[in-house]
């Protein structure tokens, strides 16, 4: 069946998280959406309706969230009780950070920037 962007086949997809990240002007929009039992996220081209990159990362990550200021993906991994750092720019992790507690499952940004909470 197809539904949005994307053809889905008859699997179930549960908690799918996404975000967007406008680029440049001249550029398209980037969706990343976390693979959670794959321990990846796949960056998306919205414009061109095609996966462009498959970045790997912590064990389980579920939540996701984007800081358009810094160009920085934030992925929370539950199994790994870390979040990893993305730069939108080059796609690559740049930075894995622990955090206490166990689970992490979900990641926000401050409106303001400079801040994330866990």
């Amino acid at each position: 069946m197809k539904r949005g962007l994307f053809e889905i086949g008859p699997i179930l997809l549960k908690g799918l998280i996404l975000c967007l990240l406008a680029t440049h002007a001249n550029a398209s929009t980037r969706a990343y959406v976390t693979n959670t039992n794959s321990n990846t996220v796949s960056v998306i081209d919205v414009d061109g309706r095609a996966v462009i990159d498959t970045i790997p990362v912590g064990l389980q990550p579920i939540g996701i969230a984007v800081d358009e200021a810094s160009r920085r993906v934030y992925v929370a991994n539950a199994n790994s009780a870390t979040v990893s750092v993305i730069d939108a720019r080059s796609n690559t992790v740049i930075a894995t950070i622990p955090v206490s507690g166990q689970y992490p499952e979900g990641v926000a940004v401050a409106p303001a920037g400079g801040k994330i909470y866990v």
